[in-house]
């Protein structure tokens, strides 16, 4: 909407302009992104005593974008993100008193977006100097803090913002230590000591997965360990006793048959918290927890019981390539009655599936354990669904999601989406649930859609592919056209690790274009 009424106090944006995400209450003002007319991002402060005068707080540089922000109560200091232009890359920019200055940099936005938040400056132990946290796709630690701003000009060339940051990048919630000197990671794992990957990204709609407490003293951050895709929240407090530069660390239980994934709307320090679950047979309700040790109360229900009926949990496996996946089987154990479907009436009246890969999309993407109508969809008209986190996959570490550039691109994707295949002809490989049989006899199918489709073509035309069907939607047919006609040239170029007309990348174009006649 470009019209804002809050309460007494009424906002009108200029013509041509168009207010952007939500608002950010900050003391007497909120903050909002506003997109100006001239097609430039900014953030402004909107004061209530003022009556609707603002000031820009920060104007995105040409073409780029304003993502998580917050500022300090108290004081008209504020942190935000900045993304720049086709690119992969994003600031932490602080502005106050001392002006605008960049205190990191993050070189794998894909992964996951960073995601700032403002503490107060009078914990105990801090010198009384203002707290951020800041959770990272990707954080370039050498860069440092108080790194010179990227050039907004022609200077700045495209082809450095599309590479770098490229190494000694680390994924994780960071906090900027008493002294503004360096980020501090803070270390979450589970009682059984698997680290924790702070990146929830998903097919699921976008949702906030950090958010500061009401007393500003702490963080709660969606987690998920990097075996499988089940999530929970973490509370991170900073006010306690003890390493005030990494907080004290407790898991917010849920009832354990419960898993999906959560993202936190609201916490009150070291009790309450509000959360958004999504579930395998929830399009996301409101939960909420009185602290750790308690369990989660359900307060809404949003998907109609004849849809959540329909649904059932995937079964998480580890593929023999080492590749997390997730199984669909049908709801239905027991054989039907329609003589006309082969796959049903066996002589033990169970229901026979024939196995089926999906490729997902992306290929930076993830599934998580929510509705999936699609895959539950195919498994009742008698498949077995796999969905392979293939390299490329996020929210299983950096290199995972690194594995599929340069040399990697339609390789060690295509080798895992194989290696998939293979497992599922593979005696050992499925494990049924009671009532249900695996056909083996006519191969095992492929499907996948965009990155997935791509993926598809491949498998297609490749002499070494274990699918005897495939089906492949929107995908790439030939690497040359696709960077050539992409609206994200940037991202294709990291994927390729070059542009298609360079010398060095002809070679590796060539291996990864899909062949042009099908076998």
């Amino acid at each position: 909407s470009t019209y804002g009424n809050f309460g007494n106090l009424v906002i009108e944006p200029a013509k041509g302009e168009t207010m952007r995400g939500s608002i950010r209450w900050v003391g007497d003002a909120f903050l909002v992104i506003v997109k100006r007319a001239d097609g430039r991002e900014c953030l402004r402060r909107y004061s209530w005593t003022s009556r609707g005068d603002f000031d820009e707080v920060y104007v995105a540089s040409k073409g780029g974008s304003i993502g998580s922000f917050d500022g300090w109560p108290g004081s008209s200091a504020v942190a935000l993100v900045h993304r720049l232009a086709n690119a992969m890359v994003a600031e932490v920019i602080v502005v106050d008193e001392a002006g605008q200055r960049s205190v990191a940099r993050d070189g794998r936005v894909e992964y996951a977006p960073p995601s700032v938040g403002c503490l107060v400056n009078d914990i105990p132990g801090t010198n009384g100097r203002r707290q951020l946290v800041c959770r990272f796709g990707g954080h370039d630690v050498a860069s440092g803090v108080g790194a010179k701003l990227f050039a907004d000009d022609a200077a700045d060339a495209p082809q450095r913002l599309a590479d770098g940051p490229t190494s000694g990048l680390v994924h994780g919630l960071f906090v900027l230590d008493r002294d503004a000197t360096r980020w501090e990671r803070v270390d979450i794992q589970t009682p059984d000591f698997q680290r924790v990957d702070v990146a929830a990204r998903s097919y699921g709609p976008p949702i906030r997965d950090m958010c500061v407490n009401a007393e500003r003293t702490g963080v709660v951050v969606t987690g998920r360990e990097e075996s499988g895709v089940g999530e929970a929240l973490y509370e991170v407090e900073f006010s306690v006793s003890g390493d005030r530069s990494t907080g004290m660390i407790s898991r917010i239980g849920f009832d354990p048959g419960e898993q999906g994934a959560v993202a936190p709307v609201a916490a009150v320090r070291l009790a309450d918290v509000l959360f958004v679950k999504r579930s395998p047979d929830s399009w996301g309700d409101l939960h909420a927890v009185k602290s750790s040790s308690f369990p989660d109360d359900r307060l809404t229900y949003t998907m109609p019981l004849a849809l959540a009926a329909k649904l059932r949990a995937p079964d998480q496996v580890k593929l023999d390539d080492g590749c997390h996946a997730l199984v669909y089987w049908p709801t239905t154990e027991i054989g039907g009655d329609d003589d006309d479907d082969d796959t049903m009436g066996t002589d033990n009246n169970a229901v026979t599936v024939r196995p089926l890969v999906w490729g997902h999309g992306g290929p930076l993407c993830s599934h998580a354990l929510e509705p999936a109508p699609l895959f539950q969809w195919l498994a009742d008209l008698g498949h077995v669904v796999v969905v392979p986190h293939f390299p490329g996959s996020v929210g299983f570490g950096l290199a995972h999601m690194d594995a599929v550039c340069g040399d990697g691109c339609g390789k060690k994707d295509f080798e895992s989406v194989c290696a998939a295949g293979t497992w599922c002809l593979k005696e050992d490989g499925l494990r049924p649930p009671e009532g249900i049989s695996v056909d083996r006899s006519r191969g095992v199918g492929y499907a996948g859609h965009s990155w997935g489709g791509y993926l598809g073509l491949l498998a297609a035309t490749r002499a070494e592919s274990p699918f005897s069907c495939v089906v492949a939607s929107a995908g790439i047919a030939d690497w040359n056209v696709q960077q050539k006609c992409t609206e994200v040239r940037y991202y294709d170029r990291w994927l390729m690790g070059g542009w298609v007309y360079e010398e060095a990348v002809r070679p590796r174009v060539a291996r990864a274009n899909p062949e042009p006649v099908v076998r």
